[in-house]
């Protein structure tokens, strides 16, 4: 660079060196389902998604499918370039009583995709009981006897019952409601 003047400036004989490293290294991750949970009740799940990748996780893609998308594929969720990426994200499951698995894949800003992870939950659809009135000897407010009626209505068709009078159940049993 040379010098015109004071307020002029001329290049002359500029070089210009541009390294260029090729990234070929795909993001690894990880997937759980509310948090790690064996059942929900519910086809609105949450993913707790976490991956790494040396340049910068730029996406990922979740669903029940197993078959791989490329990077250009429909369906990606894009996130803003990190090399640690971590989230919580909402996802619906598809309908019907059983395990359900969910895949999520990672691409980075180069178009390496991740190898599948994955997570299963079993999804129960059926009513769960809710016992909606409880009485002790009829709802009696005090009692002179160890011994009390229990009654109580419930929604759901539950099978059995159970009562403590510890919060954690200790040394209860379920009965045939």
């Amino acid at each position: 660079i040379q010098s015109l003047d004071d307020e002029s400036w001329a290049m002359d004989n500029l070089q210009v060196s541009v390294t260029t490293i090729a990234d070929s290294t795909a993001p690894t991750g990880s997937i759980s389902i509310n948090r790690g949970a064996d059942y929900t009740v519910s086809t609105n799940v949450t993913l707790t998604l976490s991956a790494t990748d040396a340049v910068g996780v730029t996406g990922y893609y979740a669903s029940e499918t197993a078959t791989a998308p490329s990077s250009g594929d429909a369906g990606w969720t894009a996130v803003i370039s990190v090399t640690g990426y971590s989230a919580n994200v909402p996802f619906t499951l598809s309908g019907g009583d059983g395990g359900k698995t969910v895949y999520v894949l990672y691409k980075d800003a180069a178009g390496n995709v991740s190898d599948a992870v994955s997570d299963t939950i079993t999804l129960t659809l059926m009513e769960v009981p809710v016992v909606s009135t409880f009485q002790i000897n009829n709802g009696a407010t005090e009692t002179t006897s160890r011994t009390v009626t229990l009654s109580n209505t419930a929604t759901g068709s539950p099978t059995h019952s159970m009562a403590s009078e510890s919060p954690k159940f200790k040394n209860a049993a379920w009965k045939i409601y």
